[in-house]
């Protein structure tokens, strides 16, 4: 029932998003967060489907949840799926319409970079709570994609907090070492940060 479903927000409350189980045929998604185990997430980011993935749900009545990402189908079972958290989005939205990474970071190198590093506690930037301060972890994404988000300022070791949204309400504005600037949220995916307790 879809009053059930979280919101994505940047307040505190419940986890943002809804289970990839409460989607419906037709609907494209972001995928927010995944809650599997790890050996689990290994195989779901290795299908490339990872935080900040893309997708289009193409079955969700008995049996596994078939989902799209780009022209590639998968079957996820349903207990997985419930630990698949995702929010709607358009499909005319800039974010679904365009492949981000070129189709060259291989599901925004998510498998290739993020996992050499111990993720356990982070959240990516776009999903960190308004006022609270973390400490990115690592950065998604190769090439073009990696180099812009460091050119705003965001390494591998910042203390960053979001201080709400930007003029552009596509943008966050985020606090980066006491400097704060306007980034895209679609950069914003590709930023894990490890929250500070």
């Amino acid at each position: 029932m879809r009053h059930h479903r979280g919101a994505l927000h940047h307040g505190g409350g419940p986890e943002p998003g809804y289970p990839l189980t409460m989607a419906s045929a037709g609907e494209y998604i972001r995928v927010v967060t995944i809650t599997a185990d790890p050996a689990s997430e290994s195989r779901l980011v290795s299908m490339g489907i990872n935080p900040g993935a893309m997708l289009r749900v193409v079955s969700s009545s008995g049996g596994p949840i078939v989902v799209a990402r780009d022209e590639t189908r998968y079957g996820i079972d349903r207990k997985i799926a419930w630990h698949i958290l995702v929010v709607p989005v358009s499909p005319d939205t800039r974010g679904f319409r365009r492949d981000p990474c070129r189709g060259s970071c291989r599901g925004c190198s998510y498998r290739q970079g993020s996992l050499e590093t111990d993720l356990t506690g982070t959240v990516s930037l776009d999903s960190l709570p308004e006022g609270a301060t973390g400490t990115v972890a690592c950065i998604r994404g190769i090439g073009w994609r990696r180099k812009k988000i460091e050119t705003s300022g965001i390494g591998t070791g910042s203390r960053v907090s979001v201080l709400g949204r930007g003029k552009d309400p596509e943008k966050l504005l985020v606090d980066v070492d006491g400097t704060s600037r306007e980034i895209p949220e679609w950069d914003a995916i590709h930023v894990m940060v490890r929250v500070e307790s």
